[in-house]
């Protein structure tokens, strides 16, 4: 991880304009002085915004969104045949290659969008720590997952060429000075090559619209929805400056109600928030009327489960022996026969 995030800091320095700190010196392994990897890196003059970004003057934050829909617009650039993680190789080339798993495990790296989205519907289930509740949760995001593949699997260039992401961009990993002006981007850990779908993401967590309404204040949710469109307007006006009009059009992407199931997808990781784009992802999927809950409980309710249970799931050791969150798909058990199939 931190040898493709040193690779991607010096590759956005060198084809883009974005202000990357520069890497002086690191080291992978503990086979130093310090017995610790690490990464010396140049020091940038500047501060992080205030995290009640309603009360900065309006014209400040105007400045900061216009900075950081400056940024994804020339992230964008940046586009490769695979998606996976950037890595330099020693002659000084760049490949993408194989990600990790949060459990270590290698994979990719991805020739389509078709395959990605494949492996992160899998995901819920492959990072589960098998326990019933855990399990149960798991298999419900999986299966909202599944449901989401075909709004993304012939989406926008799904052979490619696909964009370098951030991954976390928003105004807790970017430093401004007094006026609003972008001095720096930091924290590339995440980084990596992903569907334009992934890619179009507003910054700064969960965008609330209408799927959400119903859970702000009436001050937190006209804010949210103010900044989307200041953001938006953003980036037509960096858009507009472009002069090869067959680049693509972020605009038109982002927020879209694709890019929007994307994200879901893209943030199971964040178990604060997982309980939140969950319920984004129902309202998507079946319409602003549905209890998340009362669906949950009725997809437990069907034959293929046993008394609420995973079918014959009621271990590691099952679980394991039977394939549960194998890539090719996810066996259910019927405990009344002994017998168990994969849908």
């Amino acid at each position: 991880m931190m040898e493709s995030e040193i690779a991607t800091m010096k590759y956005v320095r060198e084809h883009t304009s974005i202000p990357v700190p520069e890497v002086y010196a690191f080291e992978t392994t503990s086979n130093n002085p310090a017995k610790l990897p690490y990464i010396l890196m140049e020091c940038i003059d500047g501060h992080r915004v205030p995290a009640k970004a309603r009360d900065l003057p309006s014209h400040l934050l105007k400045q900061i969104l216009h900075e950081l829909a400056g940024v994804l617009l020339k992230l964008s650039t940046l586009q490769f045949p695979k998606i996976g993680n950037l890595y330099e190789n020693s002659d000084g080339r760049y490949r993408i290659d194989t990600m990790l798993d949060r459990k270590g495990k290698k994979v990719g790296p991805f020739t389509s969008s078709t395959e990605y989205y494949r492996w992160r519907a899998e995901q819920p289930l492959v990072r589960s720590n098998n326990s019933s509740m855990d399990l149960k949760d798991a298999f419900f995001h999986s299966y909202l997952y599944k449901l989401s593949l075909p709004f993304l699997m012939n989406g926008f260039r799904p052979e490619g060429p696909f964009p370098l992401a951030h991954n976390d961009l928003g105004t807790h990993n970017t430093l401004f000075d007094n006026d609003g002006n972008l001095k720096g981007v930091i924290d590339w850990t995440g980084a990596c090559v992903v569907p334009w779908e992934s890619f179009a993401q507003l910054p700064g967590g969960v965008m609330m619209g209408p799927y959400l309404r119903s859970e702000f204040s009436d001050h937190i949710y006209h804010f949210n929805r103010y900044k989307v469109r200041v953001f938006l307007d953003s980036m037509k006006r960096h858009e507009q400056q472009r002069q090869d009009e067959n680049d693509v059009s972020l605009t038109k992407l982002l927020g879209s109600p694709a890019s929007e199931l994307a994200e879901c997808m893209e943030q199971y990781d964040l178990s604060a928030l997982r309980s939140k784009y969950r319920r984004k992802l129902c309202r998507l999927l079946f319409g602003p009327d549905v209890d998340p809950e009362m669906l949950k409980k009725s997809v437990f309710k069907s034959e293929l489960f046993d008394d609420g249970s995973i079918g014959i799931y009621k271990n590691g050791a099952d679980r394991k022996s039977s394939g549960l969150g194998d890539s090719n798909g996810i066996c259910i058990g019927d405990t009344r026969n002994g017998t168990s199939s994969a849908v």
